[in-house]
């Protein structure tokens, strides 16, 4: 097996580099501003985040259930798999910020029926 090289130090933006990040998006791409929004107010990875269905959003408890990950399968194929560990599978609170955004997502997007 080739040796996977190592990561470089992973840096955190500071709270005005993030809003700054964030104004870009809205400004220029508004669903993308609001994946970005939900990533930093869930803490969810974005394979998690893209692998939620409706079903697992909650409004009326303010909650979100993790049940799917959006994996790449030898880097060309996309497939829900369930998260790589039992503690990813988990609710997660919703703070307002985020069910505003996805109480507005979902009028401006409803789920197939």
């Amino acid at each position: 097996m080739i040796p996977r090289p190592a990561s470089d130090e992973r840096t955190i933006w500071t709270p005005p580099q993030a809003i700054r990040f964030l104004r870009h998006c809205h400004t220029n791409d508004p669903d993308f501003a609001d994946l970005i929004a939900f990533l930093i107010g869930t803490g969810l990875h974005r394979g998690e985040a893209l692998g939620l269905h409706w079903d697992d959003v909650h409004l009326d408890a303010h909650t979100i259930y993790v049940r799917w990950t959006l994996s790449a399968i030898d880097n060309n194929t996309l497939a829900l798999t369930v998260p790589k560990n039992r503690k990813s599978s988990d609710w997660v609170a919703l703070s307002p910020r985020v069910h505003a955004l996805l109480t507005h997502r979902k009028t401006r997007h409803p789920a197939p029926q």
